[in-house]
């Protein structure tokens, strides 16, 4: 996972999990992880960066709870 820290927003660039681990939860795992890193920054959502349309790549941020943004090729996640 590659993250950037923006001043209201924890962008997510990149998520990968090697096929042989998808089933272990590895992706909500992370994802809980930079819920926790943001909250504790004080950001106001987590952004995620998709690349395209592709159904695999927006599943586990849809499971997630993110939902698309206003910017192309997004989906945000916003935090309490």
């Amino acid at each position: 996972m590659a993250v950037d820290e923006g001043p209201e927003a924890l962008r997510i660039d990149e998520l990968f999990v090697v096929p042989e681990h998808e089933d272990e939860s590895v992706e909500r795992q992370l994802l809980e992880y930079a819920e926790g890193y943001a909250i504790a920054k004080d950001s106001a959502r987590i952004e995620a960066v998709v690349d395209g349309d592709e159904e695999t790549a927006l599943a586990p941020f849809r499971r997630y709870g993110f939902a698309p943004s206003s910017s192309a090729g997004r989906l945000e996640l916003t935090l309490p």
